[in-house]
């Protein structure tokens, strides 16, 4: 009774790894589909109308770059997203009410707001914590 007791146990808990690896599995490809998303969207705005006017905004105000700046002075720019009047990212192609371009650099980090109606920008300084959450893992380093 004892060895029979035992095999279900192993068998249910045998049952239950399966079931969070299962689990795990499909998180994680989820995540990487995000990313792809991310950084395809990332490189439709780089050419996007949109992100050229904010880019001559911050080119007049700022030492920009996208790759990794030599200059101290200089910051890059690690992101960008369309965003809704949520705060909710968007594809490039959806109506959007932002283009949000998030920079890092010796100085600090911000983010710029493009409001697609009016054609304001606004800066915002961003400290660590909610840079780190609002660009990728893949876009900050």
């Amino acid at each position: 009774m004892r060895i029979l007791i035992a095999i279900i146990c192993l068998t249910f808990i045998a049952w239950q790894v399966r079931q969070r690896w299962l689990a795990a599995s499909a998180t994680s490809e989820a995540l990487g589909e995000e990313e792809q998303r991310d950084r395809a969207d990332f490189q439709t705005l780089e050419s996007d109308p949109r992100s050229m006017q904010i880019k001559a905004y911050l080119d007049a105000r700022y030492r920009v770059t996208l790759e990794a700046p030599t200059d101290p002075a200089a910051h890059r720019i690690c992101f960008a997203a369309c965003m809704n009047d949520l705060g909710q990212k968007v594809r490039p192609w959806e109506p959007a009410a932002f283009l949000v371009v998030y920079l890092k650099g010796k100085p600090g980090s911000f983010q710029a707001a493009l409001n697609l109606r009016t054609g304001e920008i606004s800066e915002t300084k961003l400290n660590w914590v909610t840079f780190s959450s609002v660009v990728p893992h893949w876009a900050s380093s």
